[in-house]
């Protein structure tokens, strides 16, 4: 099978999928059945939904049987008219839609001699009686009006029903794992596959860009995959028929927080940290041609000073640190009605990000600090073509591109980071770098409808391409078996920055092994590298096409049962199969398996098909109470970290020596003995055992089934609640190994290989990256959801997590941190997930006062998170091996302490001034962690620590004290 093969097949797929074919992922469906008044079906009826902004008009007419089908329909308000001549006309004057929303209306005409023409009151119904999968919906009056600190609109994820993280750093919607979510905006795939989402974050936003979102928590459709937790379906905003624009500004500052939780003066009272942040923006939209043409741009830039306050782990000193962070972040977006039965839109979104300290986290030595600086952007065109009253079908091409370069920050010591059990010190091992991920994406989505079928096929096709240069150990990392007891004075903390009064000396006895990478440079990729001509072997290219294809029946078996059955098949051709590598045969025997973990150039998971069904019951038989359910299988990728790392850290373009101490005086000062960097690179020097990276034979992509069951019902016509039973057992997740150790009878876990050596001594350590990880977890999420009428609307959700266990697959979903090598089935790893949280309760409210006044609020609790407990100790000789193992051969418990209980209150209030016609100016006050509670998301969890089991300071907005933002906004 070869690459131009796999092309060719997904290039067939997508012309399958280009037959005329209805709710797509991004829009809405309005079904119904016209009847007249004795309930007899009326076929014929011309049914038309008129956007209210934009004026763009969809059309229907019911079939034999009396039902019609407006269908991808984009999110809004609408007016909705149903025509058949010798009857009345009915028109209901407004309906609100939202992403991803399947409504049922009904429309009742009389005939034309008793009334003329009837208009009907009500909104969409809240009951989905056409699908089973379970969704929350963040809606437009939400995204406007609710308290977000930073305004960072993916923080209202956590309204959803499901999500059960207390906080959303870097765009990961309220989860824990990059293979757990996508991110699409208005239906392209915008996602950041190239590395962790931890480190390098996922494209920016601004919450003036987005009008509302969809996040899909369960048994989402066959036409959405790669992921196995949830799907993000955000809308970009569009222009209107009337002209609107306006200028905003959002200030935050120390002068309204309150004390920091975990930064004391030198008196025991919390420290109020220097901060403050500034978000200015405007926005603008209108038609170009009124009913026709539309367009909408924004921009915003936000800088943000602020302080970090770091105590690493080891250390009683503490240290504040002030940086400067600035971002950019822009859209424009035009949308052209070429005729009535087609619509064409174009998107182009672009976002700067550069962050002179990231990288940090409060238990970190701060020589770890980077200079990070991002810039992305997305490029989409969808054309709509409805091809009669029943087909439909949309194209998206688009283009995604998503680049960071990663440096030391100012003033970081260039030297070799010296690694002790509890703290690394100096500069990161992982920079410099840059990274490019360039995505052509193709896709198609065609629905049809005959009889009571609702039909959907498609395909899409990504031509992704990940691209950079990573001088990753090219300082060289020092690794020690223990801690000095005096690790403060040899490394002060107020001279994290001045190599110079560092003391190296009597460290030779505790020194383990020296690590250094080494590439001939010059030529391949250059970009900012530090070599002008380039990166030479230091330089990645990772193609990774990918597609898939799908096929799906939504059945309405009767009046009463619909079900959702359907197909999808996934690839990734590139994810575990990167060129430029030189097949080997690597045998080796460490005395509990025997195996030949050597280069393969054709390992590729090609099996991901994944059957879905679910089932909907309508029990009540007018659509007020459904019973659903269902089951599917769902994959995922991984990011590219694994994949470019064979491709490199290989021994044949990059060489990756490892020095074992030799035990002369001078090893930590001078481990390489004077040989130099050209010594190595020509070739003239030995070559010393290399560490290899490099994927198991039998590696697969993560796979998850999902079972669910639950029931929805509506208590009146703008109430309604719903709960979902929620059980998901995952396979083939992250994890590493190193067969290159003997295997210890005695222990169970390796021998120390600085005393016994490896099998194989001509390579250092091994790292496989295999797919034997697993988990599995059960849950129960309710919500309610009070509509907005009478100028109020809430929602509430509460999730009950009886169990979320895994084998610790890492929250990049490409590897993982098992507790022994040689647990093969990783039993002794396997246990409570850190993301695990009992009880997640969460509130939120808008009530438009009187008087221009709008009062919002939210409230938090999670009954908190559990985390880890090690020794601090390396009683195997292998980092990250052996840390919950005792004395006596006994295991600490996994995540076997619990953190506090979050409690969180957010309040919000504006008022509008009317000033001269239509220009208006907004005053905002917003008051996050009103109470002030004490909430922690990171905890110190190493016993030789001084700090050990205490918190952290954790940068999330969930965790900070009370804090205020005051705004403006200017509008017309």
């Amino acid at each position: 099978m070869t690459h131009k093969w796999f092309t060719c097949c997904l290039t067939l797929a997508l012309v399958c999928g280009l037959l005329p074919g209805y709710v797509h992922a991004q829009t809405a469906l309005v079904v119904g059945t016209a009847t007249d008044e004795t309930d007899g079906a009326l076929p014929g009826v011309t049914v038309t939904a008129t956007d209210l902004a934009s004026g763009r008009t969809i059309v229907a007419i019911s079939d034999d049987r009396g039902e019609y089908r407006l269908v991808n329909l984009p999110p809004g308000k609408y007016s909705i008219e149903a025509e058949l001549s010798g009857f009345g006309s009915v028109k209901v004057p407004e309906v609100e839609l939202l992403v991803g929303q399947n409504a049922t209306l009904p429309l009742k005409l009389k005939v034309a001699s008793l009334q003329e023409d009837v208009t009907v009151t009500g909104d969409a119904p809240l009951v989905d009686t056409q699908s089973a999968q379970i969704a929350g919906n963040v809606d437009r009056r939400q995204m406007e009006e609710l308290p977000v600190s930073g305004r960072n609109w993916m923080e209202l994820s956590m309204l959803v029903k499901g999500i059960t993280s207390n906080d959303v750093r870097l765009d990961r919607p309220g989860v824990g794992r990059d293979d757990q979510f996508q991110l699409n905006l208005d239906g392209q795939q915008i996602t950041n596959k190239v590395a962790g989402t931890n480190s390098f974050g996922q494209p920016g936003l601004s919450r003036e860009a987005i009008a509302e979102y969809q996040i899909i928590t369960n048994l989402f459709d066959i036409t959405q995959g790669r992921s196995v937790g949830v799907q993000v379906q955000a809308i970009s905003r569009a222009g209107t028929n009337i002209n609107t624009g306006s200028l905003y500004g959002y200030f935050r500052s120390d002068q309204f927080n309150a004390g920091d939780f975990v930064a004391k003066n030198a008196d025991g009272s919390r420290q109020v940290l220097p901060f403050s942040n500034q978000q200015i923006g405007a926005s603008f939209g209108g038609p170009i041609i009124r009913n026709k043409l539309q367009y909408f741009v924004t921009y915003e830039f936000e800088r943000q000073p602020t302080t970090l306050f770091i105590q690493p782990t080891g250390y009683l000193a503490t240290i504040s640190i002030p940086t400067l962070r600035r971002h950019h972040r822009s859209l424009g977006r035009v949308d052209y009605q070429l005729a009535a039965d087609n619509h064409l839109s174009g998107r182009f979104t672009h976002y700067i990000d550069d962050d002179p300290a990231a990288g940090v986290l409060g238990n970190e030595h701060p020589g770890r600090l980077s200079h990070l600086g991002k810039d992305n952007y997305a490029l989409n065109v969808n054309l709509s073509t409805v091809f009669n009253p029943t087909t439909v079908g949309e194209l998206k091409v688009g283009y995604f591109y998503y680049h960071w370069n990663h440096t030391p920050a100012e003033a970081v010591p260039l030297t070799p980071n010296y690694s002790f059990p509890v703290v690394a010190i100096g500069g990161r091992t992982n920079y410099p770098e840059e990274f490019w991920q360039k995505m052509p994406s193709f896709r198609y989505d065609a629905t049809s409808h005959k009889g009571s079928h609702d039909f959907k096929f498609g395909g899409e096709f990504l031509k992704d391409r990940h691209t950079g240069w990573w001088q990753n150990f090219g300082r060289g990392i020092m690794a020690f078996n223990s801690t000095p007891a005096d690790l403060e004075r040899r490394f002060p903390l107020d001279a994290w920055n001045d190599a110079s009064r560092w003391d190296l000396t009597g460290l030779d006895s505790i020194a383990r092994d020296y690590v250094q990478f080494f590439a001939q440079e010059g030529g391949q990729v250059a970009g900012k590298c530090p070599n002008p001509d380039g990166c030479g072997n230091w330089s990645l290219d990772i193609p990774r096409p990918a597609g898939g294809f799908w096929f799906g029946d939504t059945w309405k078996a009767t009046s009463a049962l619909t079900l959702n059955l359907g197909v999808r098949w996934d690839v990734d051709w590139g994810a575990s199969a990167p060129p430029l590598v030189q097949e080997t045969d690597i045998l080796i025997d460490n005395g509990l398996f025997s195996e030949n973990v050597g280069y393969r150039n054709d390992i590729r998971d090609l099996n991901n098909w994944s059957p879905r069904v679910g089932v909907n019951y309508d029990v009540s038989g007018n659509g007020s109470f459904v019973v659903r359910g269902g089951a599917g299988l769902y994959y995922s990728v991984p990011v590219s970290n694994a994949t470019f790392d064979q491709q490199l850290w290989n021994g044949q373009r990059v060489i990756t020596n490892t020095w074992v101490n030799d035990r002369l005086p001078g090893f930590v000062q001078d481990p390489r003995r004077g040989v130099t960097t050209d010594d190595i690179v020509s070739g003239d020097a030995k070559v010393f055992p290399q560490e290899l990276y490099v994927f198991a034979h039998d590696y697969q992509l993560p796979q998850t089934f999902q079972a669910v069951v639950g029931t929805q019902k509506s208590l009146s016509d703008s109430l309604s609640v719903d709960a979902d039973v929620t059980w998901s057992k995952s396979k083939y997740l992250g994890s590493i190994m190193d067969p290159n150790l003997f295997y210890d009878p005695a222990t169970g876990y390796n021998k120390n290989p600085n005393t016994f050596g490896r099998p194989r001594p001509e390579y250092g350590r091994i790292r496989q990256y295999s797919s034997d990880g697993y988990a599995e977890d059960l849950l129960l999420a309710t919500s309610m959801t009070r509509r907005f009428k009478d100028r109020w609307q809430a929602t509430a959700t509460y999730t009950v997590m009886f169990f979320r266990d895994d084998s610790a697959p890492g929250n990049g979903g490409y590897s993982g941190t098992p507790e022994n090598y040689f647990d093969l089935d990783l039993s002794d790893t396997y246990g409570r997930g850190a993301d695990f949280q009992r009880h997640t309760f969460r509130v939120n409210s808008i009530y438009q006062a009187k008087w221009g006044i709008t009062l919002s609020g939210a409230y938090f609790f999670g009954s908190g998170n559990y985390y880890q407990e090690v020794t601090g100790n390396l009683p195997f000789g292998v980092p990250t091996i052996g840390p919950r193992y005792q004395a006596g051969g006994t295991l600490i418990p996994r995540n076997g302490l619990k953190q506090d209980a979050l409690h969180k209150v957010d309040l919000r209030a504006t008022k509008e001034f009317r000033l001269v016609g239509n220009v208006k100016i907004q005053g905002i006050a917003e008051v996050f962690n009103v109470l002030n509670h004490a909430n922690f998301g990171t905890y110190q969890g190493n016993r030789r620590a001084t700090n050990f089991r205490q918190p952290v300071q954790n940068a999330a907005t969930a965790y900070t004290p009370r804090s205020g933002q005051f705004a403006f906004k200017l509008s017309f």
